[in-house]
């Protein structure tokens, strides 16, 4: 964590411009209920062989802290 990343450097890179910490998201399980919360951080890790992947660190409406890759949130507001 910390370093810059660049465009098409990291998988669901391109969504690094829509979303930023205090942003209100929403995603929602197959089957399920839309749910709400609030992005704290973004950031990549490093998994599979090197491959960069883009993750938000979102507060959710329960409390609870979950990390989701940035493609599967929708921006709220």
């Amino acid at each position: 964590m910390g370093s810059t990343i660049k465009p098409n450097d990291a998988f669901d890179a391109r969504f690094l411009s829509q979303f930023e910490p205090n942003d209100l998201v929403s995603w929602s399980g197959l089957g399920k209920a839309k749910e709400y919360g609030f992005i704290i951080q973004v950031y990549f890790e490093e998994m599979m062989e090197g491959r960069k992947f883009m993750f938000a660190k979102v507060k959710k409406s329960d409390g609870a802290i979950e990390n989701f890759m940035l493609s599967s949130l929708t921006k709220e507001s």
